[in-house]
Order: structure tokens, then sequence, then C-alpha cells
């Protein structure tokens, strides 16, 4: 199938299969055969991989986002001493801290859903929306984590924070349960 400027779409459609790959039955080049109502991945396909990018695009940004959230400490010519500049950064430690984590939960994340994207032969719509909802609530995670960071003694903002970890981790079963149906 020839697109716009005569590049290759990559992707047809088939109706209702499961979508993760199944090594038991081999179809052509190894492969079970593909699944119906899905965006088949193939060497050429632009569909599975535009996919796949996004999912990495918005965890880059999601994680360049708990950065953005730090702030330089504000020092006066006066205090532009090494001890001052200390005492400025450990007022910010609680922030620094939650960036941190907040990098190595994402991080986290990440592989686990970049692992389970390998294993799928192909993306079907229902996956896609539900991905979609995903990776929303991934994008919204920088927000509580700042939260914490700002706010350490404020049970509150722990609370979302986990309320945030504990939808993208539910999140990740609909996925799984998605793509085996």
């Amino acid at each position: 199938m020839r697109g716009v400027h005569g590049l290759t779409e990559g992707y047809r459609r088939r109706e209702k299969e499961p979508v993760l790959r199944n090594d038991a039955s081999q179809g052509k080049h190894g492969r079970p055969p593909p699944p119906t109502g899905s965006f088949v991945r193939e060497c050429e396909g632009l569909e599975f991989d535009r996919v796949a990018f996004f999912n990495d695009a918005v965890f880059a940004i999601a994680m360049t986002l708990l950065v953005v959230g730090l702030t330089v400490p504000e020092l006066t010519r006066e205090q532009d001493l090494p001890r001052q500049m200390l005492r400025a950064l450990g007022e910010r430690q609680p922030e620094i801290f939650s960036f941190f984590v907040g990098y190595a939960v994402l991080g986290s994340y990440w592989s686990a859903h970049h692992h389970f994207f390998a294993s799928l032969r192909a993306v079907s719509r229902g996956l896609m929306r539900f991905n979609l909802v995903y990776l929303a609530v991934v994008a919204f995670l920088p927000f509580p984590t700042a939260l914490v960071g700002r706010y350490e003694d404020n049970p509150v903002a722990f609370v979302l924070f986990a309320l945030s970890v504990a939808a993208i981790s539910g999140l990740e079963v609909v996925l799984f349960l998605v793509a085996t149906r």
C-alpha cells in the first residue's frame, strides 16, 4: 500500500485475534499469523512504530518535566559564598530527592512498558485508546512528584503521588488484558 509521497504505510488491518506474540504457532517468517483488527508490526511498519515512538516521547517529556520543577536558589552578592550555597541547596533537598524518586519511578515504568511493547505483534485500536489513558497518567506524574518535593510534610501530596503510581500500575494490567483478549 502506498502512502503520501510514495512512503509505505506499513500496516494491514485484520479482525479480532490476540495481540501478544505467541511462539507456539509459528506463521510466515517464524511468527504467528497477525491478529485481526490490529496494526501489524512489520519491518517497514510505520503505524506500530509511531505508537512505540509516541510512548517513548511521552515518557521522555514527563521525565524532563521532573527537573523543570526544580528551582535554582537565588543568592545575593553578599551570600555568594560556598557555605550559603550549600545551605540554600540543603533547603531544596526534598525537591531534589523527589526528582530522583520520580525519575526512578518513571524509568521503571518506561522499561516495563518498553518490554511490553516489544512483546507485541500488533497494536489494536482498543489497545491504543487504553495506552493513551496510561500515558496521560504518566504525563501527570511530575505534578504529584513536585508536590511531594515542595510539601514533604503534607500527607495529601503523598496520597496523590501514591494514587498516581497505583493508577499507572493498574493501567499496565488493563493494557496486558486488552492485548491478550
